[in-house]
């Protein structure tokens, strides 16, 4: 595909006119390499069906020093040129692209499991001025990953229809969540999920296989069947030690790009532990034909020991937007989320460790529980 942006060529070319920007001195230091995913697209689609060049995704590896800086490194590519990074106390990360451009995120500073970063506006030559990314990065590990578990599965994705498709929202962006059973083999012995198909959305079964290489590097292809999403999907990504990332890149065959996270399931979280303020990423797919985009946000979530909880972020036009209601403990490390103003259900899966959760809103605007036109993924990290 022509339509992939090397984070990198973005970081060459900004420093000309940045040289090299202020330097920056970070409260926390790290020294740590992170492969990371992003994906992104044209914020305002106003074509139906969606054209290729619109879906947008990227991959590579961060390399934190201690002195402040980070590269980037991607396969077949030199590495950049090092810019400062700021990582606060609670696990806030501002990577600086230029002396006037920062991306926000996160980082988990107990673990060093996971980290988010979002750019909400860039400029590419297939779209133009606005075409946010959300990255979730995963960190390299010695050998070979153990991905033999039970885990649950949350995803996204464009969606490049044929002309002459239907003008449905699941024929624009789909949104799904699920489990999956992983055997020693790399097998996957069983799974479902459910996406966001019709009204009340559409089961769909899994099957396929994984392989894994060194550094915690994998790939998997899945074989679909049922709801909107029937077909194979091939990803490849990166295994922490509960944490799998994947980046299905290739719309050739699937006529798809997207994003699948896997969480070992654990036993049922205990709200009391989760209580407190995350850092938050998002990944949102608006799902109207002919008025579709792709927008990243970044913010807070407060979950309350009495199971109450605010979600707080920004997004590319610079508004902040709000979601509240209650929560519930489910089992094999799941939270239900129920939102007070639309009464619409999120499901999310929490770290066996707890120090990051990912939710899924995997619901279509054709279900009639919702008044919004979107899917979409958010990743929290506690501070």
């Amino acid at each position: 595909m022509n339509n992939r942006l090397p984070l990198i060529l973005l970081l060459i070319s900004l420093a000309a006119c940045s040289k090299g920007g202020a330097k920056t001195t970070s409260p926390v230091k790290i020294a740590e390499s992170f492969t990371f995913f992003g994906l992104g697209g044209k914020a305002a689609i106003t074509e139906f069906p969606v054209p290729l060049k619109f879906g947008l995704h990227d991959s590579g590896v961060l390399n934190f020093t201690n002195n402040g800086e980070y590269t980037v490194k991607r396969p077949g590519k030199p590495s950049s040129r090092a810019f400062p990074y700021k990582l606060a106390k609670d696990g806030f990360l501002e990577l600086s692209v230029s002396s006037l451009s920062r991306w926000p995120g996160g980082f988990d500073l107990t673990n060093k499991s996971a980290l988010f970063f979002i750019d909400r506006r860039r400029r590419t030559r297939n779209v133009g001025d606005n075409a946010p990314y959300f990255y979730l990065g995963v960190p390299k590990i010695k050998g070979t990953p153990k991905l033999e578990s039970s885990w649950n599965a949350f995803g996204d994705e464009m969606f490049f229809a044929v002309k002459g498709a239907k003008g449905i929202p699941e024929n624009v962006a789909r949104g799904f969540s699920g489990d999956l059973v992983i055997d020693k083999a790399g097998f996957i012995t069983k799974g479902s999920w459910i996406d966001s198909t019709g009204s009340k959305g559409g089961l769909v079964l899994v099957s396929g296989k994984t392989r894994s290489f060194a550094d915690g590097e994998l790939d998997a292809t899945l074989d679909l069947k049922g709801g909107s999403l029937t077909g194979v999907r091939s990803y490849s990504g990166q295994a922490g030690k509960h944490l799998i990332v994947l980046l299905d890149e290739n719309a050739s065959k699937d006529h798809t790009i997207g994003m699948l996270i896997l969480v070992r399931q654990g036993s049922k979280p205990d709200l009391k532990k989760l209580a407190g303020t995350w850092l938050v990423g998002a990944h949102t797919l608006f799902t109207k034909a002919k008025a579709s985009g792709v927008d990243a946000a970044n913010g807070e979530l407060t979950l309350g020991s009495n199971g109450t909880w605010i979600l707080r972020v920004t997004g590319i036009r610079g508004a902040p937007f709000e979601y509240r209601g209650t929560f519930k403990a489910g089992d094999k490390g799941k939270l239900l989320f129920k939102e007070d103003n639309q009464a619409r259900d999120w499901v999310a899966g929490v770290d066996p460790d707890g120090r990051y959760l990912v939710i899924s809103d995997n619901i279509a605007p054709a279900n009639i529980r919702s008044k919004d036109n979107e899917v979409g993924l958010y990743f929290a990290i506690k501070k």
